[in-house]
């Protein structure tokens, strides 16, 4: 398998594109799953009890 190519500045940009978007997909996806708002809300509330 050959993979030469030439890295061209709209690779690149392109490139970054999609690297931005898996970095937003990745974060909504790790909101989704560590509720953070929620968990601090019951530690403060235990703490007042």
């Amino acid at each position: 398998m050959n993979l030469e190519f030439r890295v061209t500045k709209k690779f690149v940009n392109e490139l970054l594109d999609v690297l931005d978007e898996l970095v937003k997909e990745t974060r909504r996806e790790e909101k989704e799953k560590y509720p953070y708002a929620e968990w601090k809300r019951r530690e403060n509330s235990l703490r007042k009890d």
